[in-house]
């Protein structure tokens, strides 16, 4: 539509998200069949392979959750000590686990390893890539290891003991948000949604944006509306019909779910939680639309929306429309 949009901040997220190929495991897999990919011991053993080669750089950070608290530690050279453990452990798969045997304390981490040899990702295929940067999301509780390709398996280590050799944890704002896998897994299992395990909208907003005492309000002057969907893309428009300058970007828009008629806010899919993008702020002027695509992956059929949140800090204001559609 020839519109120009004049850049405010930018921020880069750094994380890929990357198909690890498979080799064959450490340890030996049972016959049980898993609902997830039945990648797992295979991905491990790339890890260590991966730890063990000099050019990589390994980084990662874990989440520890008691219920109530939740902390949070980055940690790179020790990635091998957690990759050790697991590659050591009598890990099974199993087909018969729940949300339900979930206890506490849980553990989530998230692990990485880059090729430091190369210089820039941006000029490399996607399929260059997977061969130089590889990683994987999972949570341990109660025995057991969930990773973020839906397996499941019995795991003996000890995390209580080898969560001690990454150092201090702290407190973050951000740290149960980016459990990506284990909200993710506790607000949908085998095909459904469950409630109980998820925040209303409403607690959402006001979890987010009522700690800076800003005002929260449906969209005035301004509209999201849903254009379109296919395999790879999700797309609203966004419509500034009556505000001198309206900001947004890309960071911006999350999925909401319809559930006996409340609106759920769906925790993000941990095989995009990482995705790269560049977080910009643009301005549209009044009168105007955009198209705004989005990062998706494939939704069980049902009622949703595009939460599309707009604010301006210096005026403490928050606005938010919800741009509805079905799969």
């Amino acid at each position: 539509m020839g519109i120009k949009n004049r850049l405010l901040a930018i921020g880069i997220s750094a994380s890929l998200l990357i198909s690890i190929p498979a080799i064959p495991g450490c340890a030996k897999k049972s016959g049980a069949k898993s609902v997830g990919k039945h990648d797992t011991l295979e991905v491990i053993s790339k890890l260590k392979e991966k730890t063990e080669d000099e050019k990589y750089h390994l980084q990662g950070e874990i989440q520890f959750l008691d219920g109530e608290n939740c902390l949070i530690n980055s940690f790179h050279e020790e990635m091998r000590e957690l990759v050790n453990a697991l590659c050591d452990a009598d890990m099974k798969y199993v087909d018969d686990w729940d949300p339900s045997k979930i206890e506490y304390p849980v553990y989530e981490f998230y692990l990485q390893a880059l090729d430091s040899t190369v210089e820039d990702y941006s000029q490399m295929t996607e399929e260059e890539i997977k061969n130089v940067h590889f990683e994987w999301n999972a949570f341990w509780s109660n025995g057991y290891l969930i990773t973020w390709t839906g397996d499941v398996l019995t795991c003996n280590i000890d995390m209580p003991k080898i969560s001690k050799s990454f150092g201090e944890f702290f407190e973050s704002k951000y740290a149960r948000e980016m459990m990506f896998v284990y909200s993710r897994v506790n607000a949908y299992w085998n095909g459904k949604w469950n409630p109980e395990n998820m925040m209303t909208l409403d607690d959402y907003l006001k979890k987010r944006y009522t700690e800076n005492d800003w005002n929260i309000r449906e969209a005035q002057g301004w509209s999201a509306k849903f254009k379109s969907l296919d395999e790879k893309k999700l797309t609203v428009t966004i419509t500034n019909e009556s505000v001198s300058e309206l900001t947004y970007g890309n960071g911006g828009a999350h999925i909401v779910k319809k559930i006996n008629g409340t609106w759920y806010y769906v925790p993000a899919d941990p095989t995009i939680a990482h995705m790269a993008y560049t977080a910009l702020g643009y301005i549209l002027p009044e009168g105007q639309s955009v198209d705004l695509p989005l990062t998706y992956a494939p939704l069980p059929e049902g009622d949703y929306a595009v939460l599309v949140d707009l604010g301006t800090e210096g005026q403490g204001q928050f606005e938010y429309a919800l741009a509805k559609f079905s799969v």
